[in-house]
């Protein structure tokens, strides 16, 4: 027979088919350059000209010595002013609108994709017209607090907005056609599928199209020749190289692509117990796994804590004993009469005799309802003629004391014949241990009508 106990279950799915939207890498150089170059530059010059959107870099700020800069920052950062004092002379003027970070070195202009504070960079050579027309533009016209250090004769501007337009920088929007971005999530809404990139060396996203590059508020009419990306890509997983190192896109972590897993769902309790069989859990899809295999236990249905063995055990015990008490005064009375009894009374009285035992030994746990009701009926009927018998007067006047009828009680319900009820104040509780019991169980549901009904699993 076979035992009704937890399942182990498990299922195997292919993701292998689905798409998935992911970023492959494309070239391993990167971008970053040493400040040497331009701290040389600032060494061997005459005018320097800041501007920077955090900190700077503190061997910029050392070049700068007794060079007399001008500095813009987008916010006063009490760390960048202490690094100029009497000796390191300054004007620092606070912008709010300033986006980007570039550097005028006397006639050469470079632009940074990355903030100065930054110890390695990305930087490029732009026309110094336009750098110097933009830095007269926010250092003159948009500063909205001052910062001097020491006494600096403080120049006129060289240019201003409208006396001449921009050549080679606009500020403001271009039509995006490919974005850099930096690994961080942030930048990835703005990323269509065709032809984005994350470029590991960029804090911030750089847009392109056919003539200009978008750095921030600057749009510079040059391409800049970005290195060491990751391009976006669509492919179905099981496409995609097992030993390829990837990006998801909606991730910043580097990940392998898996091929199999096993995961383990834990354990789901049945409802009933036909039902064990087909019970799956909500599978937890992970991402970039080509196959995996669930695993998963299902509890069959057990009763509740507060279930107390059915009353109808009680019921049937209480019968039980009250039967044996009767058979037992029967069985004394035949015993007395048989002792006076004449030689043709003897074989009657042992003819009773046996019957008693019948009666007393009868297993009415296991009788149908009407088969108990005639088997109690019959009982009494005998019960009752053995102690109305015919006796002379002065023959054993305490037995004629215990002349009297009996009428014996009938539980509601008799016994299930498999498994073993329980019950609490709403429901029964129908315990079973094998499968082949079940069928039998699910039919008993329309005798214990009174209360709710449920077949479980024994304990």
């Amino acid at each position: 027979m076979r035992k009704i106990t937890k399942l182990q279950k498990s299922e195997r799915i292919d993701y292998s088919y689905e798409r998935v939207k992911f970023f492959e890498r494309e070239n391993e150089a990167n971008n970053l350059n040493s400040y040497e170059s331009i701290i040389q530059k600032i060494k061997n010059s005459n005018k320097i000209l800041l501007a920077s959107t955090s900190d700077i870099y503190e061997e910029i700020i050392d070049a700068t010595y007794q060079k007399n800069p001008y500095i813009i920052l987008k916010s006063f950062n009490e760390k960048t002013l202490n690094r100029f004092n009497k000796n390191n002379s300054a004007i620092i003027r606070e912008v709010e609108e300033l986006e980007n970070d570039f550097i005028i070195i006397d006639n050469e202009s470079y632009i940074f994709l990355n903030p100065l504070s930054e110890k390695e960079n990305i930087f490029f050579e732009i026309d110094v017209k336009d750098a110097n027309l933009i830095f007269s533009y926010y250092f003159w016209d948009m500063a909205k607090k001052e910062y001097f250090i020491d006494v600096i004769k403080e120049p006129n501007s060289p240019y201003t907005i409208g006396k001449r337009s921009l050549e080679n920088v606009n500020i403001g929007e271009i039509e995006k056609k490919i974005v850099y971005a930096p690994i961080n999530l942030k930048y990835r809404k703005e990323m269509k599928y065709e032809e984005n990139f994350i470029c590991e060396d960029l804090t911030k996203a750089i847009y392109q199209n056919d003539t200009y590059t978008q750095v921030a508020k600057f749009a510079i009419k040059q391409k800049l020749p970005l290195k060491n990306y990751w391009k976006l890509k669509e492919k179905r997983l099981g496409e995609i190289s097992l030993n390829k190192m990837i990006i998801p896109f909606n991730s910043e972590k580097k990940i392998y692509v898996k091929n199999q897993e096993n995961i383990y769902c834990g354990e789901i309790k049945a409802n009933t117990i036909e039902k064990m069989e087909n019970i799956k859990p909500v599978f937890e899809k992970k991402d970039f796994i080509k196959i995996i295999e669930y695993h998963w236990t299902i509890l069959p249905p057990k009763k509740p804590q507060n279930a107390k063995k059915a009353k109808i055990y009680e019921e049937f015990e209480k019968l039980r004993k009250d039967i044996e008490k009767y058979c037992n005064e029967i069985e004394d009375k035949i015993k007395y009469l048989l002792k006076k009894a004449k030689l043709g009374e003897k074989k009657k009285l042992e003819e009773s005799l046996s019957k008693t035992h019948d009666f007393k030994h009868k297993n009415i746990k296991k009788l149908s309802k009407v088969k108990l009701e005639d088997f109690i009926e019959e009982f009494e009927i005998f019960y009752n003629h053995i102690f109305e018998s015919e006796q002379k007067p002065n023959e054993l006047e305490n037995l004629q004391k215990k002349q009297k009828k009996i009428r014996l009680t009938i539980p509601k319900y008799i016994l299930p014949e498999v498994g073993v009820l329980y019950e609490n104040s709403e429901t029964y509780f129908l315990e079973i241990e094998y499968y082949e019991e079940l069928q039998k169980a699910n039919e008993l549901k329309q005798r214990y009508i009174n209360k709710n009904y449920k077949v479980v699993a024994k304990d």
